[in-house]
């Protein structure tokens, strides 16, 4: 199987088990945000933090489940897998590192992050992998080869 099916599947499955996670957290265990948080927690922060956090944990679930949808044709949703990578960076790094330095506990925060990097490097190398298998492919179909095309004119 491709390297890229792969990683869609993986990255997928990964974020729509994080959204999932995160929804149960939000619907059933409020309290479990309490825990990590580095000031102290009232009712109104609790609710502001729920509030602000539902949308994100649907998000996460949403790009999951396109990411598995899209890894059955991988190579026509390159643009996606690059949506995907992006907000890996974006959410999956920088906010890790961002709330690591307000003070969260890092000790989940580096395991994501760490898991996060994997998941960056493993997607960047398999998109470029796929443009290498589909600009060989290309090549070997006379359709692609210039002489060809020259011929048919």
């Amino acid at each position: 199987m491709k390297p890229l099916t792969w990683w869609f599947r993986v990255v997928g499955g990964y974020n729509v088990l994080l959204g999932a996670a995160s929804l149960g957290y939000i619907a059933f265990s409020q309290e479990h945000f309490e825990s990590g948080m580095p000031y102290h927690v009232t009712n109104s922060v609790r609710s502001a933090f729920v509030d602000a956090w539902f949308p994100f944990a649907c998000d996460i679930l949403i790009v999951g489940v396109a990411l598995l949808v899209a890894s059955k044709r991988p190579e026509r949703n390159i643009g996606l897998a690059w949506l995907a990578i992006a907000l890996e960076v974006a959410h999956g790094i920088a906010h890790n590192v961002f709330l690591i330095r307000r003070g969260y506990e890092a000790g989940g925060y580096i395991a994501f992050l760490a898991f996060t990097c994997a998941m960056v490097i493993w997607g960047v190398w398999a998109i470029i992998r796929a443009g290498d298998a589909q600009q060989s492919s290309e090549q070997s179909d006379p359709a692609h080869d210039p002489a060809t095309l020259l011929a048919q004119q």
